[in-house]
């Protein structure tokens, strides 16, 4: 009896050593000491041995392995080394990839889990996802620039920014594959993206991946896709989309690019007067806290607040060039820096006004644009043409007091190259909740110094009046005046234009 459980004992003591000697025997590293390049040749691994499918493998030394197959558990290629696969699939296994990953033709992920912070190599024409996981680090790339991207199957996309940011990964065509069961879309897809070590000053917008196309299914719903920004301890906030019109995967923060004065104090285009320290784009929402004063201005903004107390003088260049379709909200003064007859052109651009257009601006041209002016609003040039070009919307929005005149120039019909714009070009929306009727019925919004006879004709343009009791608009000929007439309460007397 004693001897069989000696015998037992010897039996499973040695049962366990041969599990030790195979758990360390499953992690082998690459030491080239065989022919120095075949990922099959078993001498070329310590310990030698050809890998299987449940080995723990590492690639480093600057190594170059071919003939690469997907019999491992898990594959670490460390920065500078490069395996060449010679399979297409590499099926549930998990690589993480700082030097490079390639193969000639189609790579399909089928399920694996890339961590990807070095390469996919130039040799891959073609990523076939197939319900796989990549997780990008900065830095990350692909070689190939036009290698398609195919989601199939549900995938998981993982990108980490380091506190500058995140290098764009430059793709091919984003395309839609079927997995035999359904056609991905937006919906099979999970972003994760890490924002914790991100540092604001590196910039608000970053092309996380720019395909050169995609198919039509991406062209609308990426609401449905699951996003997670994982924000760890920063407080960051941030926001991710597609850009259709330019196959761009885009991230957001939304925060004003804000004027700190940090660089010269004044010119705009030092990089250095802006928090972040970056010039603003054409994507930016910008702030110009009160008492600053700008200079050289640009209109490279998506949107642009000037605080009160606080100057923003466009370039001649700019003005004369056309703001184009931006948003601007002016508490503050626009102007032409060293103006003197300067002219600003809206060309599209909606201008919010309860500040000032500054007194170096010698003509508004219009030209298919929009100007709310809030009570307060002013002119400081009260000689500037005002030209009405294209299609053009007013707002004039009343306060309890009422609205103090806009004092201008001559009124100018301008031609666009298409028609010269007369009164039905025009669209006027007039606000008069906050109005306190005390003060009067008659208001005049508008006075300028003169019209072109094309303004004699009939008042035509699109008017609504918003609260109280309504009211009507007229333009006075005699003396180039917009008269605004609010409407008592009803049953009561009124006059008659």
């Amino acid at each position: 009896m004693t001897r069989i459980r000696s015998d037992r004992f010897l039996i499973g003591a040695l049962a366990g050593f041969m599990a030790v000697v195979s758990a360390q025997a499953a992690v082998r590293t690459w030491d080239g000491g065989g022919d120095g390049s075949n990922w099959t040749d078993a001498a070329n691994w310590n310990p030698d041995g050809t890998p299987d499918a449940s080995d723990h493998l590492t690639v480093g030394l600057s190594a170059l392995v071919t003939n690469g197959q997907n019999t491992f558990a898990s594959l670490e290629i460390q920065t500078l080394a490069t395996v060449k696969l010679s399979i297409e699939s590499i099926g549930v296994r998990t690589l993480s990839v700082a030097g490079t990953l390639d193969k000639d033709g189609v790579l399909r992920v089928d399920g694996a889990t890339l961590n990807l912070s070095g390469h996919l190599g130039a040799g891959i024409g073609w990523l076939d996802m197939n319900g796989g996981n990549i997780d990008f680090t900065d830095g990350a790339a692909f070689d190939n620039a036009g290698m398609n991207f195919e989601h199939k199957g549900n995938n998981t996309f993982g990108f980490k920014l380091s506190a500058g940011g995140f290098k764009t990964i430059v793709a091919g065509g984003l395309r839609r594959g079927s997995n035999g069961s359904f056609a991905a879309a937006w919906p099979n897809v999970t972003y994760n993206v890490d924002i914790s070590d991100y540092d604001l000053r590196s910039g608000l917008r970053i092309v996380l991946v720019d395909f050169n196309g995609n198919d039509p299914v991406f062209d609308s719903g990426f609401n449905t896709a699951k996003v997670n920004i994982l924000a760890g301890s920063s407080g960051l906030t941030a926001n991710l989309s597609f850009d259709t019109s330019t196959s761009q995967l885009v991230l957001t923060f939304p925060y004003p690019l804000t004027w700190s004065g940090g660089g010269d104090g004044a010119n705009w285009m030092d990089r250095l007067n802006w928090m972040p320290t970056n010039l603003p784009s054409a994507f930016d929402t910008v702030l110009i806290r009160s008492g600053a004063t700008v200079t050289n201005g640009q209109n490279t903004f998506a949107s642009l607040e000037i605080q009160t107390n606080a100057t923003v003088k466009l370039s001649a260049s700019t003005g004369q060039g056309g703001i184009g379709a931006r948003t601007l909200t002016a508490a503050g003064t626009l102007d032409v820096y060293d103006g003197q007859g300067g002219v600003v052109r809206l060309n599209g651009a909606t201008l919010k006004l309860s500040g000032h257009l500054g007194l170096g601006i010698g003509w508004l041209d219009m030209n298919g644009g929009n100007i709310d002016f809030t009570d307060g609003a002013a002119f400081d040039n009260a000689g500037m043409p005002f030209e009405h070009k294209g299609n053009n919307t007013f707002g004039f929005k009343l306060s309890a007091g009422g609205f103090t005149t806009i004092v201008a120039g001559r009124l100018f019909s301008g031609n666009n190259g298409q028609f010269a714009a007369a009164w039905s070009n025009a669209t006027y929306a007039i606000d008069i909740s906050a109005y306190d009727r005390s003060h009067g019925n008659t208001i005049v919004l508008a006075d300028y110094n003169g019209h072109e006879d094309i303004f004699s004709n009939t008042f035509n343009p699109k008017v609504t009046v918003t609260g109280l009791d309504g009211g009507s608009l007229r333009f006075d000929t005699s003396t180039s005046s917009l008269i605004l007439k609010v409407n008592g309460p009803k049953g009561t007397l009124i006059e008659v234009w």
